[in-house]
């Protein structure tokens, strides 16, 4: 047994004890994230086991659509939960999918604070090789599945599409539905191609190339001018996905595309010991958890901000005043 599952055995040990008695207990932490496979809830779940082993326990609540969970996070109705960078920047503007909020959008955003920054995912575009598919032009009149409906995902990749290729919706077939759904569409044959939020090199994904060849569709080099607009928004960053990275994968260069930036946040009235313990706790294991996951290999504990743009928690804050870490002014 690797270590990243003997972490996790622990923490879903936790999970299921909470999901069989229907609520967290009084002085437990509710915190939701995302379906199992993806960096968030890897991240969440390492962090609940940490939590744990500090004296504090964590409802894990799984499968969720992290769009909403921010504003149950901002109204203090969970405490605790991965937010994404450019996720977090829409909701503080009252932008993208929260532009109908009003005020009540930056309102909300201001009850969440951070407590950490991480690797969140990169954006993974793949068909089956027998459809053609070989870059985003070639989606046109195709079957493609987007995201959750609702989620930030399927909303990024009709604008990605939308960027390089002008193609709307209905010039090509746009499937929303949660991400379990997704890939079970992908495996029978519903759809010529799927989108996958997850680390690069992801079991998630793997499974799919040893099936059968799959490749991964290229945003051309000439198009990269075209998503200037999709990287405005904090958190976003353009990457690539290596050939050779899965079995089974027909590419033989680089392929374009984007990776996001995320933090584990709280509600701003978590108490200051409780972001103090949870940030401790995550810090002084970070060798275990840097170890535990691919995508956490570059934290750096003496450097850990880049991006982040959710204000830390004054019990955060403190941690790292007193580890005598830098912590960007925009942060305090």
């Amino acid at each position: 047994m690797n270590s990243f599952t003997k972490v996790l055995g622990v923490a879903s040990f936790a999970i299921s004890l909470a999901a069989s008695a229907g609520i967290a207990s009084a002085d437990a932490l509710r915190a939701h994230t995302t379906a199992p496979g993806a960096a968030p809830n890897t991240m969440t779940k390492l962090l609940a086991k940490y939590a744990e082993d500090a004296g504090i326990d964590v409802q894990v609540i799984e499968g969720q659509k992290l769009i909403k969970s921010m504003l149950l996070l901002g109204q203090g109705k969970i405490e605790l939960m991965p937010t994404i960078v450019g996720q977090y920047a829409r909701l503080a503007t009252g932008t993208g999918p929260y532009k109908d909020m009003g005020d009540k959008g930056p309102e909300i955003a201001d009850g969440i604070r951070s407590l950490m920054e991480f690797n969140a995912a990169t954006m993974q575009t793949f068909a089956w090789e027998s459809t053609g598919i070989k870059t985003y032009h070639d989606l046109r009149g195709k079957k493609v599945y987007v995201g959750p409906g609702g989620g930030g995902a399927g909303t990024d990749t009709e604008e990605v599409i939308r960027l390089v290729t002008g193609m709307e919706p209905g010039e090509y077939e746009s499937f929303k539905a949660p991400w379990g759904e997704g890939m079970a569409m992908m495996r029978n044959g519903q759809v010529d191609a799927m989108v996958r939020v997850a680390p690069v090199g992801a079991a998630i994904i793997q499974e799919f190339g040893l099936s059968k060849p799959i490749r991964f569709v290229q945003i051309p080099e000439e198009d990269l001018p075209k998503v200037q607009p999709y990287l405005k928004v904090p958190g976003r960053s353009m990457s690539t996905i290596p050939a050779g990275t899965y079995e089974g994968q027909t590419n033989t260069e680089a392929v374009n595309t984007f990776s996001f930036v995320a933090g584990m946040a709280v509600n701003a009235d978590v108490s200051d010991d409780v972001a103090y313990t949870l940030t401790k706790a995550f810090w002084d294991n970070v060798d275990e958890i840097k170890a535990s996951a691919s995508f956490l290999s570059t934290l750096d504990p003496q450097n850990p901000f880049t991006v982040l743009n959710v204000k830390l928690h004054p019990g955060a804050l403190k941690y790292y005043d007193e580890a005598g870490i830098a912590v960007p002014d925009a942060l305090r």
